[in-house]
């Protein structure tokens, strides 16, 4: 995976997922910022390439 999405002005990794899917990643969410942006939906940030990779692997999300 060459390109794991964009970066925030602050170097953070940055993807946008459903809330109800949170669940399914909950394991990985120790080191990684949640920011909710509707009812529906919440930010994931973190600085790691390893951790948002990881998550959207497991979430099969694609850039």
């Amino acid at each position: 995976m060459k390109d794991v999405g964009p970066k925030d002005p602050q170097g953070y990794y940055i993807i946008k997922i459903p809330k109800k899917r949170k669940e399914t990643i909950k394991e990985l969410l120790s080191n990684v910022e949640l920011i909710p942006i509707d009812n529906e939906n919440i930010l994931i940030r973190t600085k790691s390439r390893k951790t948002i990779t990881k998550i959207i692997k497991k979430l099969n999300l694609k850039n």
